[in-house]
């Protein structure tokens, strides 16, 4: 896992909000995602980026808190949220079309960040 600060900006360049992710590198770190988090506040969060863009779809199997799952387009847009997932859910959120990457933030937070479709992500190393 490494750290990675995520700008959010409206489709006219103002920025919304910023968090502070996790990126998850390997595909076990991924399938693991947030089961077993007992707690992800604001402003942090978990980011999955996948290595060609394609439908893709989660599920919240083994989780133990409700999320917030922001889908991105390759162009690095919000293509879609899916708010308020419950815990342990085995529901299929799946992208509407293909995507890059997706973000988790705890249930409820892409609404307090202000996150919309369209809006652009940007995703930057923390200077060492």
């Amino acid at each position: 896992m490494t750290d990675k600060k995520i700008n959010f900006y409206s489709p006219d360049g103002q920025l919304r909000s910023t968090i502070n992710a996790k990126r998850l590198t390997g595909l076990e770190e991924q399938r693991r995602g947030a089961a077993g988090l007992s707690y992800l506040p604001l402003p942090k969060g978990l980011l999955f980026e996948f290595d060609f863009p394609a439908r893709r779809w989660f599920w919240m199997k083994d989780t133990i808190i409700d999320l917030d799952l922001i889908f991105v387009s390759p162009e690095w847009k919000i293509e879609s949220i899916f708010a308020t997932i419950p815990m342990s859910s085995l529901d299929k959120l799946i992208s509407s079309g293909d995507v890059i990457a997706a973000i988790e933030v705890c249930a409820g937070g892409a609404m307090q960040l202000g996150l919309r479709v369209d809006d652009f992500v940007m995703v930057a190393d923390y200077p060492t």
